[in-house]
């Protein structure tokens, strides 16, 4: 389990669960839509707190990946497509240094919510639910662009290239030169049995 993972750290990088939105009454698009203002809201909040509160700086980031984590599963399921690799490489732009974690703040509290809520949506299906949660997809390009400004003033490099990785690959995402994944899976066709540990018996024999 990775240093971070423990769960006194997980209390304290989650702190008190933020109440959902109420979903019903608000179409999916609007939902999106509202991510995507908590996107460039979570961005500002980098960059405004970079130089003095690092640790704010720092749980808004971790909460951003989680919800970019959420919004793969729910464009590609279990498929491990593009955006499934741009969430790890964000994600490994997003964690800090030795297992750190910092006490959750209204703005990841807030990011965890929307990761939340991506979660009960369910599977991204239809012409304008994917148009949303691709633009979705650029804003957290974008938030990535502001992470890696921050690595770079950290003089965390290797974090600052994940960083610059990950939102090049979400913008491919965005602009539909990487397509999402969300074809079902195909079992490939399997051989014939054969006998002799795998091998094929000998004719005439």
């Amino acid at each position: 389990m990775a240093p971070d993972m423990t769960l006194p750290k997980l209390r304290l990088r989650w702190g008190t669960p933020t109440p959902l939105p109420v979903a019903p009454t608000v179409c999916r698009t609007e939902r999106i839509e509202a991510m995507r203002q908590a996107a460039t809201a979570a961005a500002d909040d980098i960059r405004r707190a970079a130089r003095t509160e690092s640790g704010r700086a720092q749980a808004t980031a971790v909460a951003a990946a989680d919800l970019l984590t959420s919004l793969a599963y729910a464009m590609e399921g279990d498929r491990r497509g593009p955006l499934h690799r741009a969430a790890e490489v964000f994600d490994r732009a997003a964690r800090d240094l030795y297992g750190r974690v910092y006490r959750s703040t209204s703005r990841s509290q807030e990011m965890r919510a929307m990761s939340r809520l991506v979660a009960l949506m369910g599977r991204i299906s239809g012409d304008d639910d994917a148009i949303a949660a691709l633009a979705l997809v650029m804003d957290l390009a974008r938030l990535a662009d502001t992470l890696e400004q921050l690595r770079r003033a950290q003089q965390r490099l290797h974090q600052a290239d994940a960083a610059r990785t990950a939102a090049e690959a979400l913008r491919l995402v965005a602009d539909g030169r990487r397509p999402v994944v969300t074809l079902p899976l195909i079992a490939a066709p399997t051989s014939a049995p054969t006998v002799g540990g795998g091998r094929r018996a000998a004719r005439g024999r």
